[in-house]
């Protein structure tokens, strides 16, 4: 499989993600969304991701930015240890991981509960997460499009 297949059937995971809005999670108490629907143009070609520096969840005083990922398609999952639906895509994502990860894919989860560790360290542990896994930040949530609805 090409890289451009890769990309497109990235494309519509996540737009299938994003159809899962309708039963997923929402905590939009004081995040404002950039574009009006809070979902960025994921379309274009070329589009470079956003800039990142984030420590890891899984290894203490660690920490990956964008630059690791430089010439790789790369699926973002933003979601939070207690999202029943986030938790849900994970054999998903893992499959997506395997069945891609060597062919210049990758796939980055970014939590956004970043006051719970240690249930995320649990949680990576307890289901075998093959991805790396991020606390994101503020300005992190806002650079991907104003992420303010999960999954």
């Amino acid at each position: 499989m090409n890289l451009r297949k890769v990309y497109t059937y990235c494309l519509y995971v996540t737009l299938a993600f994003g159809l899962l809005l309708i039963a997923g999670c929402t905590n939009a108490s004081d995040i404002e969304p950039v574009s009006p629907t809070g979902i960025m143009d994921l379309h274009k070609e070329g589009r470079q991701m956003p800039e990142f520096n984030l420590p890891s969840v899984l290894y203490e005083n660690s920490t990956i930015s964008n630059e690791s990922f430089k010439d790789k398609v790369v699926l973002i999952s933003f979601f939070t240890s207690w999202c029943r639906s986030c938790l849900e895509e994970i054999p998903l994502l893992k499959k997506l991981q395997s069945r891609f990860g060597d062919q210049d894919f990758t796939l980055i989860a970014m939590s956004v509960d970043r006051e719970n560790k240690v249930s995320l360290k649990n949680l990576i542990v307890k289901q075998k997460i093959n991805y790396p896994v991020l606390l994101a930040d503020e300005m992190v949530k806002k650079d991907f499009g104003g992420v303010a609805i999960l999954p």
